[in-house]
């Protein structure tokens, strides 16, 4: 890609972004593109931390319009290849509200599952996980670490927020947009970058609680249930 187009990107986004935008080598650039795994290495050309989700769509249109590949991450494993062009660091949208009374959670692309279990647990309320992954990894096509207890992780998402490949804002549910909904429930995360989902959660079961992966455990034998949990796992696999 040529420079010029590169530097002509990078200076529209920072006349129209209200989040940051930190080009190649600047201050703070290595952290916001480093995932846990660390096998792979991404240097873009520019990375952008957006302030809300108008700020995923406006990157993703002047992506379009100059050619610039644009890559989305919320933390969690990071890339499976080198990313170059455009990287969107999506832990800034960290929004996460509840709903007590229908048992949904609405949460922004940046919130871990641990957060979501801190803030439901006081209202007897539990998540398909407790560990400290991004929400959106397993609901786009993923199962869930309790997927035997309560079903499939994608099975739980009630509606998405989506930044397409045009850099349209649109909502996708059973209702509307649903062919998109289906797809991104299915694993086509290469139809947009979903900027914020609503997931359905599940009453909380008197003295049992979720360890960090998800495995439902009685207190008092915590050591015990998980071994008779890893044992039955294992008779379903072979």
């Amino acid at each position: 890609m040529r420079a010029f187009i590169l530097d002509r990107f990078i200076d529209r986004l920072r006349a129209t972004v209200r989040g940051d935008v930190v080009a190649f080598g600047g201050p703070g650039y290595s952290a916001p593109v480093t995932g846990s795994d660390l096998t792979v290495e991404s240097r873009p050309a520019v990375v952008v931390i957006p302030m809300d989700a108008a700020d995923v769509a406006t990157v993703v249109r002047a992506a379009v319009e100059e050619d610039v590949p644009i890559a989305a991450f919320s933390g969690g494993h990071g890339f499976h290849q080198g990313v170059q062009g455009a990287v969107i660091n999506l832990c800034s949208l960290r929004s996460l509200d509840i709903d007590s009374e229908a048992k949904v959670a609405r949460l922004g692309a940046g919130i871990t599952w641990a957060e979501v279990a801190a803030a439901a647990e006081p209202i007897r309320l539990e998540p398909q996980s407790r560990s400290g992954a991004d929400v959106i990894g397993c609901l786009l096509g993923g199962v869930g670490p309790i997927e035997w207890v309560f079903g499939y992780g994608s099975d739980s998402v009630v509606q998405f927020e989506v930044v397409t490949n045009r850099g349209d804002l649109v909502v996708s549910n059973a209702g509307t947009n649903p062919d998109l909904f289906r797809a991104l429930r299915s694993g086509r995360f290469d139809l947009g970058i979903v900027v914020s989902v609503t997931v359905r959660l599940t009453q909380a079961v008197a003295n049992k609680t979720l360890n960090g992966h998800g495995v439902r455990l009685r207190r008092r034998r915590p050591a015990r249930r998980l071994q008779q949990v890893c044992a039955a796992v294992i008779r379903r696999a072979f």
